[in-house]
């Protein structure tokens, strides 16, 4: 069984949503408990177990954890991985947003006058 992106290239070429949706997730999660972002984290986790629609920006997908919410599936991989990145930081998601994440994180620290 094949593991990991389906296209990698559709995925690059999405960098600049990718990036904004991970630093939106940033925002989200710095309210959170980190018990919170682990539950999202792995909810979608579970959830991308049967594949992911990235390339379309259609809302289609719902989590427990946030029930108010519908999620595109590019929305809940940046979730994923930015839960991933800050609750289990040693571990690659091998999502392919390592770039993207970067990015974001220069970008959610700029607002906030970090360096």
């Amino acid at each position: 069984m094949p593991t990991g992106m389906t296209n990698p290239e559709l995925l690059r070429s999405m960098d600049m949503a990718s990036t904004m949706y991970i630093v939106a997730a940033m925002e989200r999660f710095e309210k959170l408990p980190k018990k919170q972002v682990q539950q999202i984290a792995f909810e979608i986790g579970v959830l991308g177990m049967s594949g992911l629609h990235y390339a379309s920006s259609e809302k289609k997908y719902q989590l427990n954890s946030v029930p108010s919410e519908k999620f595109s599936g590019l929305e809940l991989m940046a979730l994923m991985h930015t839960g991933f990145r800050q609750v289990a930081p040693e571990q690659d998601p091998g999502m392919g947003l390592d770039d993207a994440y970067e990015m974001a994180q220069s970008l959610y620290n700029a607002r906030r006058g970090k360096k």
